[in-house]
């Protein structure tokens, strides 16, 4: 079995050695080293010398074990003219694909966004959760939200909305299509609403979690005797998975039509 001897490397105009290999193989390196790029500006320099790549291709793969691999990745979008650069840091399972990612974009000229993507399971592709864009904002597409309106119900009822704001779509956003919001998560909500009782001494509505009165009579706006008496109240809840939150109208019937919402979402 031959033996492992150690070798130095030397630039001709250098008094030291370059490149060092051990007698066990490892090496290092005096100096910077570029790997696609011929003028390394720090330590270790991966660069594209021969342009972008289209398709994002990886520059940088960590695989810490058999399931999973990190990517440092780069590439553009679009022509030549107008492209965007697009630099990402990607998990990625083998067989199943990208699992979650951090994506950084920008083109020169409109500044540069930021997204984070995760996946629920192996089968769920990616999903944009947050953004960042150019101006330093904040967006959460996928944060649990609703709003409805046009609700109805006589006294001691629980009240029903016949409409919901279909802008809400798409976010999970737990509302059943009639009186009940469901909490998709655990975590702290923000739930108001306002509505028009048609008639009474006072109007009372109050907030009910899995059935169970959530505010004090003191927590809702109390109206004074006339034709319509105009009740509001906004609260913040902690709710875990699974729990829910209606409206319950304690007296009077409620004025039909578009005279009473209800909305709400995940602070976090």
């Amino acid at each position: 079995m031959s033996t492992v001897k150690a070798i130095n490397l030397q630039h001709p105009s250098s008094a030291n050695s370059n490149i060092v290999f051990d007698n066990s193989g490892n090496a290092s390196v005096t100096g910077r080293v570029g790997i696609g790029n011929s003028s390394p500006q720090t330590s270790l320099h991966i660069g594209l010398d021969k342009g972008f790549s289209s398709n994002g291709s990886s520059r940088f793969t960590l695989t810490p074990s058999q399931k999973a691999t990190m990517h440092i990745t780069a590439g553009t979008n679009g022509s030549s003219a107008s492209n965007t650069y697009q630099y990402g840091v990607t998990l990625q399972v083998p067989s199943w694909g990208t699992q979650a990612g951090m994506i950084i974009a920008e083109n020169g000229s409109d500044g540069t966004a930021i997204g984070f993507y995760t996946s629920i399971n192996y089968a769920d592709p990616p999903k944009l959760g947050l953004s960042v864009d150019p101006g330093g904002r904040i967006n959460t597409p996928l944060q649990p939200a609703f709003r409805v309106h046009n609700g109805s119900a006589g006294s001691g009822a629980i009240i029903s909305f016949a409409s919901a704001d279909t802008a809400f779509n798409g976010r999970n956003s737990g509302w059943n299509g009639s009186n009940k919001y469901t909490a998709p998560v655990a975590g702290v909500y923000w739930f108001g609403f306002a509505a028009l009782i048609n008639g009474g001494n006072y109007g009372r509505i109050l907030f009910q979690i899995n059935g169970s009165a959530a505010t004090s009579y003191g927590d809702t706006l109390i109206g004074t005797i006339g034709s319509y008496i105009s009740v509001s109240n906004a609260q913040c809840f902690y709710l875990n998975a699974g729990d829910y939150i209606q409206l319950y109208n304690e007296q009077a019937a409620l004025y039909s039509g578009n005279y009473s919402s209800f909305s709400g979402y995940l602070v976090g």
